[in-house]
């Protein structure tokens, strides 16, 4: 990790394009900008560690991040995969526990850092922005419990085809990639994938997932009896 040196306004032109400050007064920002920290990190590399203590709250400024959970064989699930100005690692800042999760850099990526001090000492003076904060913090309550019914209630193919309409196109996957963010093992997608394929509503080449047919691809991802 590096800290790179920017100057007041990219930082707060960072600061605007963070999801979990939407809705923040002009003056909030501004406050936040004197304390935010600016970190390059390459790819692979290790952002935070599920138990250490938290450092603050993160935010995509460009590249992707991974993160996930780790079971106590090493198996690994990937919960999601953050993208340009989404952030991460708000619970811990503000009920002052430790890192709930693991977080990787998929790419070479740079990140917005409001560590846990700027932030709560920056709300505690402005009490008006707590709704804002309530309201990020429901999204991602909102998130996880999407997360739980997928687990809990859909089989891999739907789950599968959910994914692949969020995934780019353009992009190669391994088997074990998708498993892993399926929470599964690369046999079961190899049978979803293949369960998709002769329903016509993708093609597989190589790595290369192609949709063919978007309509049956999305009538996999939301069976009708959820």
């Amino acid at each position: 990790m590096v800290v790179l040196n920017v100057p007041a306004d990219a930082k707060l032109a960072h600061l605007q394009n963070c999801r979990f400050c939407a809705g923040f007064a002009p003056a909030v920002l501004a406050e936040l900008q004197r304390g935010v920290v600016i970190q390059k990190y390459s790819a692979g590399e290790t952002i935070l560690v599920e138990g250490d203590p938290c450092d603050g709250l993160f935010s995509l400024i460009d590249g992707s991040v991974k993160l996930f959970k780790l079971s106590p064989t090493g198996r690994e699930l990937i919960l999601t995969v953050f993208e340009k100005g989404m952030s991460f690692n708000e619970v811990p800042v503000f009920d002052g526990g430790r890192n709930p999760i693991n977080v990787d850099a998929l790419e070479d990526c740079t990140l917005l850092l409001i560590p846990r001090d700027v932030m709560t000492r920056t709300i505690q003076r402005h009490p008006e922005q707590g709704f804002a904060v309530i309201q990020r913090l429901a999204e991602n309550l909102r998130n996880m419990l999407e997360l739980i019914e997928q687990l809990a209630f859909m089989q891999v193919p739907n789950r599968l085809a959910r994914l692949l309409l969020r995934l780019p196109e353009d992009h190669s996957y391994t088997q074990e990639q998708l498993a892993a963010r399926l929470g599964t093992v690369r046999e079961v997608v190899s049978r979803a994938l293949t369960e998709l394929e002769e329903a016509g509503a993708i093609r597989c080449r190589r790595r290369r997932i192609e949709i063919l047919d978007r309509a049956i691809l999305d009538s996999w991802a939301n069976p009708p009896n959820r």
